[in-house]
C-alpha cells in the first residue's frame, strides 16, 4: 500500500479538509506526523476529524507531536506554561467550549504512537538525530523535540516539526530525509506527499492556508 503523509496541522482544518481531497482512500494509507494543535483557529475540529477517521475502515495513523504532549501533561499536571503561551491557553478554552473532555482527548494522545516505520520509510514527528535518544519522550533528542541534523536510517524519512515557512517541502539528500511542516499556522499553508511503498516520493500537495484557520 502507498502512502499519503500530511505535515503539521496545527488547528487548520479547513486546510486540511481542502487537502484530504487527494487522499486515495481505498488504497493509500494516510499518515499525520502530528501538531494536530494550537495556533491555528480549529483545534477542535482537527481532532474530532482524526478521531471519527480512525473509527471507518481506512488505513490511518496519527503520530504524536510535541504540542499533543504538552496538551497531556498539562492536563495531568497543569504548569506547561510557555506551551499555554504558543496557543495552549486558547485551545484549552476551544476544547471546553465544545464541551470535549480535556482528559479524554489527553488520554487518547498519550496513545498515539511517536513513528510509523516499514522497510522503505520511516515517518515521525521531529526525525531522527540520535538513536540513543529517538523514543525518550522527555528528551531534546527525540522524536518528538529534535531540531539537530538528521542522520541517515537507510531508508527515507519523512517528518514535520521545523516550521519552514515556505510553500514547499525541503528535501535533505545527506540524510535522505524530508520535512513537510511548511508552516499551515503562520499562513504558508499546509503539505502533503504521496509515497510509495518502496519510498519513492511520487507527488507533493500543497494548500494555501485558509483564511478560516488562522487568527
Amino acid at each position: 500500500m502507498d502512502y499519503f503523509i500530511i505535515g503539521d496541522i496545527h488547528g487548520c482544518f479547513f486546510t486540511l479538509s481542502s487537502l484530504l481531497q487527494h487522499w486515495g482512500r481505498e488504497q493509500e494509507h494516510l499518515i499525520f506526523v502530528g501538531d494536530l494543535i494550537n495556533k491555528g483557529l480549529n483545534s477542535t475540529k482537527v481532532v474530532t476529524c482524526c478521531r471519527e477517521l480512525l473509527l471507518r475502515p481506512y488505513r490511518f495513523t496519527v503520530l504524536k507531536g510535541n504540542h499533543e504532549y504538552k496538551f497531556a501533561a498539562y492536563s495531568e499536571k497543569g504548569g506547561q506554561t510557555g506551551w499555554l503561551q504558543q496557543g495552549g491557553a486558547a485551545t484549552i478554552k476551544a476544547f471546553t467550549a465544545a464541551g470535549i473532555s480535556i482528559e479524554d482527548t489527553a488520554s487518547w494522545f498519550k496513545t498515539l504512537p511517536l513513528c510509523y516505520e516499514s522497510d522503505h520509510l520511516l515517518i515521525s514527528h521531529g526525525g531522527v538525530s540520535n538513536h540513543i535518544h529517538t523514543y525518550n519522550e522527555d528528551h531534546e533528542d527525540s522524536v518528538l523535540w529534535n531540531r539537530k541534523p538528521l542522520i541517515n536510517v537507510g531508508k527515507l524519512q519523512v517528518h514535520g516539526h521545523i516550521p519552514l515557512k515556505t510553500n514547499r517541502p525541503r528535501f535533505d539528500p545527506g540524510s535522505h530525509s524530508l520535512n513537510i511542516d511548511t508552516g499551515a499556522a503562520y499562513g504558508f499553508g499546509l503539505t502533503g506527499v504521496k509515497v510509495k511503498a518502496d519510498g519513492t516520493i511520487m507527488q507533493i500537495f500543497h494548500k494555501p492556508t485558509d483564511s478560516r484557520d488562522i487568527p
